[in-house]
């Protein structure tokens, strides 16, 4: 649809778009004009949400847009809570019951004459004038949590001047610009209770955003505490276990301890490799000796007493050893050892000089020398073998009290890990728990909202809207009637105009008729002209044609005007020196011509006869007729596709009882509004005088 058309459409229907929003905006009046006027209640509250300060921050503002806007969106969600504005209802009705005047003289009379009608007489006995308020709100609320039926009925009722929904549609909080401030308003019928509602909403809006940061903050310093008391308790546990672990171990400093004794372990181990070395040296030297003093070594294996007093300075030189390596030792038991070894060799000593002096000659001095140094190696040896054997037996003892104190360290270590890993944790719980803190009391400084501006008493009521709904009144007719027609006109399958042949039909299209039917005053020149063009467009033969040229005229429905259109047609061409002949049967009765002509054959309705192929063999073209005013459908489609493949010869499409104004925009010969007959006569007579030769006669 195109401007032309919609133009055409506002002209059609101009009394319905002129009549229809002028009803509407009427009923709307007649709707609103006894609405009371309202009076409306504001307050300014300063939130510190953009530019405040708190004990988290230096500086003042903030920088988070979005943490600000959600700040703002929270607070005016608070506001429209429905807890929130039950708590209001309730303080209203607590009021209301507890006043010597019952609010009446803040109320208007009609808010106590449903308080009577709602709350019976048992339900108001229960509270007496000038009791506290606060108690009587506890009872309230105790009684709302029980659905009490009288009290729900004045806090959850539509028609409550005190309930929630009634509160809710008249109030409304908004952030003024890009400040830190919130206004509130409520509106109501009086003035006295617009501001008395406005000031108990700004007080429970407070108090319930406080309580509602507050303790989100207090839930997680609750949890902090709870998890830095169990870590606390853990920690304790892992103390008290190493202590009890160092104690039964007798562990003072386990890092020393395993210093100390891997020291002594190294000293017995360089100890035990110098009497080794010793002790080779000693047995080396004794070789020799013995292979000097062979005779000397046998006599003295051969003496028993020296024997004897061998052994017992191994044992005793082995002793003495076992005793200066440990700490424990008596001093007077050393001094008693060493006495008894040196007892034991000056008698080996003796006993050797005798045998000595028994094998030797009187010139057996050099003799005696070798024996002493023979002597003095031995009991060198010996005593290098008896402190050896004491260094491996104490070796052996350290090694296992190294094998005892590694395993304990480890077992320390890990007990002091856990204790560190532990104090770890208890440090950080005891961070967050101080941060929690802190974010809790700047949750309670910050949360503190302020008043700026106290509800105000209304002086004056709004300015009325009744001028605006009855201009929206107007206006949503307007609309309402523009979209009908649209819709309508959008919706319509009828085929009025020449483009929807090629498009819906696929035809192309050839021509035209008005509606003949109508009011509107036609003439015969603009028949003939719409003909004209139906001619040139089907390029008719010459008139010296031998042989006849055949146009069959079909309808895919009954009623659509083929013979019409095939009389004005024939007539037309008959003028322009054609020898025509309009066929309306194919019965046997049907005219035969045998000199030249054009044959103009209307079809019976498609829709209720076979297709007489004979004819449609012979045809060169045929004429679609389709009518303006009525709906084609899919049948219609249906019918037209099984035409189109009985023939060989192309389709033209003509449009009968088109609309005047398409024919305008056909001939652009029109005037720029049709008039209508009846009593415009003289207009008709004026427009057919200036338009046309001969004229067809007006539908009166």
């Amino acid at each position: 649809m195109n401007l032309y058309r919609l133009k055409i459409l506002l002209i059609r229907h101009s009394l319905l778009i002129f009549c229809f929003p002028l009803l509407v905006a009427v009923l709307v009046f007649f709707i609103v004009r006894n609405q009371p006027q309202e009076y409306t209640s504001y307050a300014l509250l300063y939130t510190g949400f953009a530019s405040g300060y708190d004990l988290e921050s230096t500086e003042g503002g903030s920088s988070n847009t979005f943490g600000v806007n959600s700040a703002f969106d929270n607070l005016i969600s608070t506001v429209k809570l429905k807890s929130t504005l039950e708590e209001v209802s309730i303080e209203l009705l607590a009021h209301y019951l507890t006043s010597p005047e019952g609010l009446g003289t803040s109320f208007p009379a009609e808010d106590s004459l449903f308080f009577k009608n709602t709350l019976p007489a048992d339900f108001t006995s229960k509270f007496t004038k000038g009791e506290n308020t606060e108690n009587v709100k506890i009872e309230l609320t105790k009684l709302l949590k029980e659905n009490d039926y009288n009290l729900t009925q004045v806090v959850h009722s539509n028609h409550s001047p005190i309930g929630v929904s009634t509160l809710l549609n008249n109030l409304d909080a908004y952030r003024v610009k890009n400040s830190d401030i919130l206004e509130v308003f409520y509106k109501s019928t009086d003035a006295k209770r617009a501001q008395i509602t406005l000031n108990i909403l700004v007080l429970t809006l407070i108090k319930r955003y406080k309580m509602a940061k507050v303790g989100e903050a207090s839930s997680v310093v609750g949890y902090f505490e709870n998890q830095l008391k169990n870590s606390a308790q853990l920690l304790k546990q892992k103390e008290d276990t190493l202590k009890m672990f160092s104690s039964d171990n007798e562990i003072v400093n386990a890092e020393e301890d395993s210093k100390a004794v891997a020291a002594l372990r190294k000293s017995i181990e360089n100890s035990i490799d110098e009497e080794t070395s010793a002790l080779a040296a000693s047995e080396a030297a004794l070789n020799q000796l013995n292979t000097k003093l062979s005779k000397l070594k046998q006599a003295a294996s051969l003496s028993v007493a020296i024997n004897s007093i061998r052994d017992s300075l191994t044992t005793l030189n082995a002793q003495l050893l076992l005793l200066q390596n440990t700490s424990t030792a008596n001093s007077a038991s050393i001094i008693s050892l060493q006495s008894k070894i040196q007892g034991l060799e000056s008698e080996l000593k003796e006993e050797l000089i005798k045998l000595d002096a028994s094998y030797n000659s009187q010139d057996g001095v050099p003799a005696r020398l070798l024996l002493s140094t023979w002597v003095n190696t031995m009991l060198e040896a010996d005593r290098s073998k008896a402190r050896l054997k004491s260094l491996q037996a104490l070796k052996e003892k350290k090694l296992g009290e190294f094998q005892t104190v590694v395993p304990l360290g480890v077992e320390l270590n890990r007990l002091k890990r856990e204790i560190t890993l532990a104090e770890k944790n208890y440090l950080g719980i005891l961070d967050n728990l101080n941060a929690s803190r802190l974010r809790e009391q700047n949750i309670s400084v910050a949360s503190n909202l302020r008043i700026l501006d106290e509800p105000s008493l209304p002086n004056k009521p709004e300015s009325s809207k009744k001028n605006i709904l009855i201009l929206l009144g107007g206006m949503a007719g307007f609309m309402l009637v523009m979209g009908f027609i649209t819709g309508k006109e959008l919706l319509d399958s009828t085929i009025k105009f020449p483009y929807q042949c090629q498009e819906r039909l696929h035809v192309p299209f050839a021509g035209a008729l008005p509606d003949t039917t109508t009011e509107y005053a036609y003439t015969g020149k603009v028949v003939s002209q719409l003909l004209h063009q139906c001619i040139n467009s089907l390029k008719f033969p010459s008139i010296n044609q031998s042989s006849p040229f055949v146009i069959v005229l079909f309808s895919t429905q009954p009623g659509d005007g083929k013979t019409y259109v095939g009389e004005k047609l024939a007539r037309q061409l008959t003028s322009a020196g054609y020898k025509t002949m309009h066929v309306t049967s194919l019965g046997a009765d049907a005219p035969e011509i045998t000199s030249p002509y054009i044959k103009i054959v209307e079809l019976p309705s498609l829709n209720q006869t076979l297709l007489p192929q004979h004819v449609l063999n012979q045809a060169h073209l045929s004429l679609l007729i389709v009518p303006a005013n009525r709906k084609w459908s899919s049948a219609d489609e249906h019918i037209l596709n099984i035409y189109r493949m009985s023939i060989s010869h192309p389709v033209y499409a003509f449009i009968n009882r088109i609309e005047w104004t398409e024919v305008k925009r056909l001939l652009g010969i029109l005037p720029t509004a049709l008039q209508k007959v009846a009593g415009k006569k003289n207009m008709a007579a004026s427009f057919a005088k200036r338009n046309v030769e001969e004229s067809i006669p007006v539908k009166s």
